[in-house]
């Protein structure tokens, strides 16, 4: 293994097969977003093969609905800590010098994670009583596992350990899934609590291993207080939805939040696809060339992977829109989840496809926004997101009370999306960037036709009575496959910017 202190910047050094520093500083983007990508399919079985045993010992009973409201919370506690590794720990903490990148060391991250978990039980004993304060007592040491884990994740970013940043949710949901099948037969909220704080300490314990010489440490660029607390006051709004949608579902149907549950969970699944881990992976290298100011290169690198994640996002969502209830039932359909719960969900998933769509592209300039350091102005897109959530929840729910907060999250990401364009046009790098899109205009457009084609197949089963059917609904999903592989593969010139746009340096 090569010592970050020796690394070059020669361009044919690829990333460490080991998982180890990178030899250089560069490294392509479909290498370091393959790995991440990989990493995302294998939690992503795990996750779903944890999601199934769930769905098929509670469907969408009341502790269906405990359990996933407990897992919003924890998730909503976890995903600000983990959020601020790209956007505040890596940018802010990573030193560049003639020896290389390093990193400096802080326990803010500790602390916060200390302070999420004592106010879980806090609130588990004073909002809830019954099966979910159970879930929340037991689940609360998540959190400071995932305050422990922030700074040897960033570590390993820095040091493009891109496996390592990558496979602690995989070893999470092994930890996760191991428990719950060992007392799968008397399975309750107390084991549930315990199953979800053992796969964080595996989370934690894999990337504090792993990431151990990932680069040096360093003295200095330590992180402010008033910073660290302003960043994470954005955070915590910016990542609010998921949980404000769960608390929504309590309130406006019974089986609505487990219906939501599995069939985000589902979403979130396409969602890791298509973002293909370019946006965390790219953070450093956009952060090197931003504080830098060298814009040109800041946007090339903004432009291949806005393009790659498009095309990512538009495959995924083009298969996803025919096979979402061949998905659900394959995935969830057995013991106490019927068939009508399988509609159901389904329903909720194809709600959810336009926020698949939304995330993915404001995961990218949300990335470039965190290193310019512009949290206020992210703080608006959220409230955007918030704002309009909320107010198509109450409107929807006059007509469809069940599918409600499926269709207000996707109304509400996309709001989120236009401010966060909006704001990235107020960058230094917007104008370059314009021109940098320009060249994979053909391929986005060929992005757009594939989408509209897969519509228009699931229109032509709905107008036949046939999208809730398993084989004709598989069979629209193939030849959703075929046209992908025909529109994307066959013509020479597109095969080319594919290559280029997902063979961008970080």
């Amino acid at each position: 293994m090569t010592d970050p202190e020796e690394t070059t910047s020669s361009d044919d050094a690829t990333l460490d097969r080991a998982g180890g520093p990178a030899t250089t500083t560069g490294g392509s983007a479909v290498a370091a977003g393959g790995i991440t990508t990989s990493l995302s399919l294998a939690n992503v079985v795990v996750g779903f093969a944890f999601q199934a045993l769930i769905a098929g010992k509670l469907g969408l009973g009341p502790l269906a609905d405990d359990f996933q409201a407990a897992w919003a919370v924890v998730t909503f506690g976890t995903v600000v800590q983990f959020t601020l590794v790209t956007s505040l720990l890596v940018p802010r903490l990573q030193i560049a010098g003639i020896h290389g990148e390093a990193i400096a060391r802080t326990r803010l991250p500790l602390l916060l994670g200390a302070l999420a978990a004592v106010l879980q039980v806090v609130a588990a004993f004073a909002l809830t009583s019954g099966d979910l304060q159970i879930l929340l007592l037991v689940s609360a040491p998540s959190q400071l596992f995932a305050g422990a884990t922030g700074l040897p994740q960033a570590r390993a970013y820095i040091g493009r350990r891109y496996f390592v940043a990558g496979i602690g949710p995989v070893s999470n949901g092994i930890a996760l899934l191991a428990i719950t099948l060992l007392g799968f037969a008397g399975l309750g909220p107390l084991l549930l609590g315990v199953a979800v704080s053992a796969g964080y300490a595996a989370q934690w314990m894999a990337t504090a291993v792993g990431s151990r010489g990932a680069v040096r440490w360093a003295e200095g660029r330590p992180i402010g207080s008033r910073l660290f607390i302003g960043v994470v006051g954005f955070t915590l709004v910016s990542k609010l939805q998921p949980l404000l949608e769960r608390v929504l579902s309590l309130a406006v149907a019974a089986g609505a939040t487990a219906a939501l549950g599995f069939g985000q969970k589902t979403a979130q699944g396409l969602l890791l696809f298509s973002a293909f881990g370019l946006a965390v992976t790219a953070t450093a290298a956009l952060a090197r060339h931003v504080s830098g100011k060298r814009w040109m290169e800041a946007a090339q690198l903004l432009g291949k992977t806005t393009a790659a994640t498009t095309l990512l996002t538009s495959v995924v969502v083009a298969v996803a829109v025919p096979l979402a209830f061949p998905a659900v039932v394959i995935l969830f359909e057995r013991g106490e989840f019927s068939a009508a719960d399988s509609r159901y969900v389904t329903d909720v998933l194809l709600l959810q496809l336009p926020w698949v769509a939304a995330n993915s592209i404001a995961g990218v300039f949300t990335a470039h926004i965190y290193t310019h350091g512009h949290y206020a102005r992210l703080l608006l897109a959220s409230c955007a997101g918030l704002v309009a959530t909320i107010g198509a929840t109450f409107l929807l729910a006059i007509w469809i009370p069940g599918l409600a907060v499926a269709s207000a999250s996707s109304i509400g990401a996309i709001s989120s999306l236009s401010v966060i364009l909006w704001i990235s046009r107020r960058t230094a790098v917007w104008n370059e960037f314009r021109r940098a899109i320009r060249t994979h205009a053909g391929l986005l457009w060929k992005c757009a036709t594939l989408v509209g084609i897969s519509i228009l197949i699931y229109a032509i089963l709905v107008a036949l009575g046939l999208s809730y059917e398993f084989w004709p609904s598989v069979i629209g999903g193939t030849l959703i496959v075929l046209l992908s592989s025909g529109v994307l593969l066959l013509s020479p010139s597109t095969r080319t910017q594919i290559r280029e746009t997902l063979n961008g340096r970080l």
